[in-house]
């Protein structure tokens, strides 16, 4: 007969599944034989996987209870913690019930879960159970355990918490020789360090970082298995956002083992024996297993240099002298390595020398070999033996700076792939970004081209005209235009240097001017650097002066036409996309075309910030006479007034601006009622001087009124100059308290811009 029919009732006649577990509970419960009590657990196994609920309900408590009084056999121990796996295990296909009615879709898997774990010393009992060195034993003990983690997670979590030796047996796992139990508790301690920094502390303090790096060294490093990958796995759960565990990892030269997993085990020649050599040597085989491994080990060091981790520059530290800086730098810039490998290892290295100026130095001090065409680097203009074959590519070193100008001024390269000179033009922006300086010193770099010495800044220049005039992809033209802008910001000395050649002016001009034939993005690029030549000209060239760069401004583009421009480029696709194409670490994008990205994140942002002030400085004619106060297009003071004025409706800047309104109006108050003040003061000393006037006619002989009025006239000439000094100290607390207010008002709209990227909506008359 098939199933459990055969098992008869009285009289001969079959008894229902029902019956048959009620009679195997009973003996369970209640048999004095342990033969009896194995057999009968054996039975319900069998029944627990079609009729779950009916054996889970009726024999829990009975298996339980032969976990406690059975432990010294090892066959009944074994057949319980199977069933229980298979009562508590959330099955795909729906159980058979007893009434069919009544299964109203609870999962029953996790009902079980919550029986089982009601107590949390049925959970300490499991870990009890997992010092019987049986392979079965264990290894059903560590799936139970996982079955359970699975559907009660925190729960399980607060029970293994309890068990006083709980989390040493669940360690000693990874001890064992059976790779089997090994690997099943490797992936138990995954799911049990996700969440909880409790587990994690005590898990890391019981020398689990040196068990896991023991194991991956074991496993061939990076050439292992999913192994490997799996005590990487675990290793970034003990570490992420847990400080003491950091602490620890650093503590214990864990940190200084981590350059020996950034390597490839190969076979020397003679296939005896295993070479370690490094992941950018040729010779290495990029698996996709492989790939996962150093990404794995690429991403536990950025675990340790997070932004804003309090642990970050003391880790930078440690790595730094690991010398694991520039093997990353290398596996990055390696052409032969896998994309995604040096995508996440150029992360990796951003992460590492972010704010530490010794990682920086180590970073700029490395020279990399690189594959390069021989007229890059001179080669083809040097003399060859005759017959001697001329290469086409050459090994040499050359270093960051040398690559990063070649990738910008290199148009050939440009136009098989956009993004080479894009990405340059935006690190360049970024070393030159806020610091006059570095703009100061790139302005100085010179070519030597015959008896001439061009500049980098005419360089770039005469790359854009090139690129413009051959229709050069728009990427690149747009990552030169913003270059340049980035670098006449707040430089006069650049400013300088790019109004030494007129046809540069020229060129902008006919880039804005044009009707046709020009895309609206370069045009408005080109009207706001015409703006920053005019904002931060010091008039050392008189032929463009700010006075001539205005007035070429108004006679032969027109202020309507310049702020046109501009706006066209504020609400261009390109310029309004850029933030939304931000490349995730492990994103797909087509190798061919690649994303829609024109726009670095920090110029549009840098261009916002500057948009009205550059429309107001430029089309504002003043007057000869103006003072140089106020020579930069409108007043400060009012352009921060205004700036306060119009945010003063937002909800966020009400409070701050109300005070600041008051607290300007007193100003002002005190300062009209200083001003009265010195008025009178000034009209009385024109009488006091008229009088005095009449007493040194020569007719007049008194002398002592002469004296006494002489001595009032001092008096209240001090006293007016102590009004003005007051009058002057006011006027720059006032200044001071401007600007204060002007730079909280930035980083208001800063935050909110922040909300905004996380998803926070905003009314129109908030912005």
């Amino acid at each position: 007969m098939s199933g459990y029919s055969a098992l008869k009732g009285q009289k001969g006649q079959p008894q229902s599944p029902q019956e048959t577990i009620d009679k195997l509970c009973d003996r369970v419960m209640n048999s004095t034989l342990l033969e009896d009590r194995r057999a009968a657990v054996q039975v319900l196994r069998g029944l627990a996987r079609d009729w779950q609920l009916d054996v889970g309900t009726k024999a829990m408590s009975a298996l339980i209870n032969v976990l406690k009084s059975d432990r010294m056999d090892v066959e009944i121990i074994k057949s319980t913690l199977e069933t229980l796996n298979i009562l508590c295990a959330q099955e795909a296909t729906t159980p058979k019930t007893t009434d069919p009615a009544n299964n109203d879709g609870h999962d029953v898997g996790t009902m079980f879960t919550e029986i089982y774990t009601k107590d949390a010393a049925n959970v300490t009992l499991l870990l009890d159970i997992l010092a019987e060195l049986d392979f079965y034993v264990r290894l059903d003990t560590v799936q139970f355990l996982t079955t359970l983690l699975h559907n009660a997670g925190p729960h399980l979590q607060d029970c293994v918490l309890t068990s006083p030796m709980g989390i040493s047996r669940l360690i000693d796992l990874l001890d064992d020789r059976r790779e089997i139990i090994r690997n099943e508790g490797l992936l138990l301690l995954i799911s049990l360090t996700q969440s909880n920094a409790d587990i994690q502390k005590i898990i890391a303090f019981e020398n689990a970082f040196e068990r896991l790096l023991s194991i991956i060294l074991d496993e061939g490093a990076t050439d292992g298995g999913i192994i490997v990958q799996d005590c990487l796995q675990l290793m970034q759960n003990l570490l992420r956002h847990n400080v003491s565990n950091q602490n620890l990892f650093r503590e214990t030269s864990c940190i200084k083992q981590l350059g020996k997993l950034l390597v490839s085990k190969v076979l020397s020649h003679d296939h005896n024996n295993a070479t370690d050599l490094p992941l950018t040597h040729e010779r290495t085989e990029w698996t996709d297993q492989k790939m996962a491994n150093v990404n794995s080990v690429l991403e536990l060091v950025c675990i340790l240099v997070a932004e804003k981790n309090p642990n970050t520059s003391m880790n930078q530290t440690a790595l730094g002298h690991a010398n694991v800086i520039v093997p990353l730098f290398q596996l990055g810039m390696a052409l032969h390595v896998p994309t995604r490998v040096r995508a996440q290892a150029l992360f990796t290295v951003a992460d590492a020398i972010r704010g530490n100026l010794v990682n920086q130095e180590t970073f700029g001090k490395s020279v990399i070999t690189v594959v390069t065409r021989p007229e890059h680097v001179g080669v083809s203009n040097q003399k060859q033996s005759p017959g001697a074959p001329r290469p086409s590519i050459i090994n040499l070193p050359v270093s960051p700076g040398s690559l990063l100008i070649s990738s910008i001024l290199d148009l050939d390269e440009s136009r098989k792939d956009s993004f080479i000179s894009w990405f340059a033009t935006s690190i360049f922006q970024h070393l030159i970004r806020d610091n006059r300086q570095s703009k100061q010193t790139a302005a100085l770099i010179k070519f030597e081209e015959g008896e001439e010495h061009i500049s980098l800044l005419h360089k770039c220049m005469y790359t854009l005209l090139c690129a413009s005039r051959n229709g050069v992809h728009l990427r690149v033209q747009i990552g030169l235009w913003t270059l340049l802008a980035q670098w006449l910001y707040d430089c006069p000395r650049a400013v300088k240097e790019f109004l030494t050649e007129g046809s540069n002016m020229q060129f902008l001009v006919e880039q804005v001017n044009q009707s046709s034939g020009v895309n609206a993005v370069v045009q408005g690029l080109a009207a706001f650097i015409i703006g920053l030549c005019y904002e931060f000209n010091d008039d050392s060239e008189p032929v463009f002066s700010r006075a001539n760069i205005q007035g070429l401004v108004m006679s032969r583009i027109g202020s309507d036409v310049f702020q046109s421009r501009l706006e066209r480029l504020r609400e261009s696709k390109q310029f309004n996309s850029s933030f939304l194409h931000i490349l995730k670490k492990n994103e797909i994008v087509d190798p061919k075309n690649g994303p829609e990205i024109y726009f670095d994140h920090s110029f549009v942002e840098f261009f916002k910030s500057h948009y009205d002030l550059m429309i107001r400085s430029v089309t504002t004619v003043l007057p000869k006479d103006a003072p140089p106060g106020h020579r930069h297009g409108v007043d400060e003071s009012s352009t921060h007034t205004n700036h306060l004025r119009d945010n003063s409706t937002s909800p966020m800047h009400n409070g701050f601006n109300e005070a600041a309104v008051n607290e300007i109006a007193q100003h002002k108050a005190a300062l009209e009622a200083l001003e009265k003040t010195v008025a009178s003061q000034q009209e009385h000393i024109k009488k006091l001087e008229s009088t005095l006037a009449q007493f040194n006619q020569p007719e007049s002989n008194n002398s002592t009124q002469v004296n006494q009025l002489t001595t009032t006239i001092t008096e209240l000439q001090l006293s007016l100059d102590q009004e003005r000094a007051k009058r002057l100290e006011i006027e720059q607390e006032q200044e001071d308290l401007l600007v204060c207010f002007a730079e909280q008002d930035m980083e208001n709209s800063e935050l909110k811009n922040r909300l905004k990227t996380y998803g926070e909506v905003f009314e129109e008359n908030d912005e």
